[in-house]
């Protein structure tokens, strides 16, 4: 019997009441599909997370708050929403070190996905309804409201990506809980879905096995095609796992 994968996840912080936390649904999603969950401290230093990531078979880069536009050369502006530079600063140390252990396989989501672009150079709107090319012209609603299970919009996925062939599908309903978005694609990565107004919705990286992001959050759905995109993440660590032995 193939071994578990571990799979660290990045962990959220809590400034007011002093606490680092992961909603449940990420832990679930890992364990549903084959893999090990451990919550990564977004306080750990650079060497701790030198001599932690070697022991991992892949990283989760969860949701959360936004992300500093000082890491792609911009003031932030009024709309702006709460941001934790520790994070920023653990999340980009994250991927240098999983750069450096390649193909460790990375899956990014809403949030995360919008770190690992800006991680390779790329940009984001730092706010859809103020900065996004679609605001006059029909912007979708991005900021959904409560229950988060349950899909509002849809997504256009391209046929010749990684994503397509994971999930088999053309297009799928996806929930949408985000105001930041990804503007210009970093060095390596290209756009793999969009929603109806033009949003990108999903990357990926051209030269890595797995290094994957979306928008929305499939740890809260249960459909197919979220369980498959858990699915492939865990099988492609259960490959880099076996690499490494």
């Amino acid at each position: 019997m193939a071994s578990m994968p571990l799979i660290g996840i990045s962990g959220s912080i809590e400034t007011k009441n002093n606490k680092v936390f992961l909603l449940q649904a990420y832990f679930d999603a890992i364990s549903g599909a084959g893999g090990i969950p451990l919550l990564l401290d977004p306080h750990m230093s650079s060497v701790a997370i030198a001599q932690c990531l070697p022991a991992l078979d892949g990283i989760l880069l969860a949701g959360g708050g936004d992300v500093g536009p000082w890491h792609f050369g911009q003031e932030p502006i009024p709309q702006i929403g709460e941001m934790t530079p520790i994070r920023d600063t653990f999340e980009f140390a994250l991927l240098k070190e999983a750069d450096r252990l390649s193909p460790m396989p990375v899956f990014g989501i809403c949030r995360g996905m919008q770190v690992m672009n800006v991680a390779a150079g790329g940009t984001l709107y730092q706010d859809l309804p103020t900065q996004h090319p679609s605001r006059t012209s029909g912007l979708l609603s991005h900021k959904q409201e409560q229950p988060y299970e349950v899909p509002t919009h849809q997504v256009r996925i391209e046929k010749d990506s990684l994503l397509y062939r994971q999930i088999a599908m053309e297009s799928c309903m996806v929930n949408s809980m985000h105001h930041q978005a990804v503007d210009r694609l970093g060095s390596g990565y290209r756009l793999t879905a969009v929603s109806e107004d033009g949003v990108a919705e999903a990357i990926e990286h051209e030269a890595h096995p797995f290094r994957v992001a979306v928008q929305w959050h499939p740890e809260r759905l249960s459909d197919a095609f979220s369980h498959n995109l858990f699915a492939a993440f865990i099988g492609s660590a259960q490959a880099y796992r076996r690499e490494k032995e």
